[in-house]
């Protein structure tokens, strides 16, 4: 059986603290890409599907009403990009391949 893509993560639990049930990372709205040399690294920021039913009080206080992810992947082997547009809506694939992690857009 495949890991949930958030145990992948170094702190699993900033997810799993938030959901009952973590989302997948389906119908992710992907707002940033950025590669860095040094690492090499690449940074996603994606708005998640689903908000959580699990807030932290004072977001719910605020008003919040959704959820933004940054992701970090360190030591970036390669980077393969086919478009590019304002909206960028992806279905996202993170699991565990050979010694690292992959992230697949869907």
């Amino acid at each position: 059986m495949c890991q949930p893509w958030y145990e992948l993560c170094d702190n699993p639990q900033a997810i799993a603290g938030l959901y009952t049930s973590p989302p997948s990372l389906d119908s992710v709205d992907l707002i940033e890409l950025v590669a860095h040399r040094e690492g090499p690294r690449v940074r996603l920021v994606l708005d998640l599907a689903r908000f959580p039913d699990l807030p932290p009080p004072r977001w719910s206080a605020q008003g919040f009403n959704a959820i933004q992810l940054t992701l970090e992947l360190a030591v970036t082997s390669g980077l393969e990009l086919s478009e590019w547009s304002a909206s960028n809506r992806a279905d996202l694939s993170v699991r565990r391949h050979e010694s690292g992690v992959r992230v697949e857009g869907l």
